[in-house]
């Protein structure tokens, strides 16, 4: 069962990026944005799956109870400093992803000019 919560996390992770930079560049062509413009908007992207996890981190470490009174109540502690290692590469995976969503949205034949 945990496997398949794992691939169902992977798909929308990389569906939300993808299809959110795609989305990201086709909006950024209509309105004739440069590229730094669409560089924040990737940007702002790659950072909603970090956010989520410290979120939920920090939401999980707020409400932590003991187990015992031998407990020293470490865990949300180990939790965060994982949390914080793999949110970089979590973050390049994202920048990724994003990137070639918006590369599939970049062609030369669509051409959103009003020519009327």
């Amino acid at each position: 069962m945990g496997l398949i919560v794992l691939l169902a996390v992977v798909v929308a992770f990389v569906t939300s990026c993808t299809g959110l930079g795609y989305l990201a560049d086709s909006l950024a062509r209509r309105r004739g944005w440069k590229g730094l413009a669409r560089g924040f908007i990737s940007a702002a992207i790659v950072c909603i799956w970090p956010a989520i996890l410290l979120g939920d981190a920090f939401y999980d470490a707020a409400t932590h109870q003991r187990l015992g009174p031998s407990d020293p109540g470490d865990g949300p502690v180990y939790v965060l400093m994982g949390v914080f290692l793999f949110v970089p590469s979590l973050f390049a995976m994202g920048f990724l992803l994003t990137l070639f969503g918006a590369r599939r949205g970049w062609r030369k034949s669509l051409s959103y000019r009003n020519t009327a």
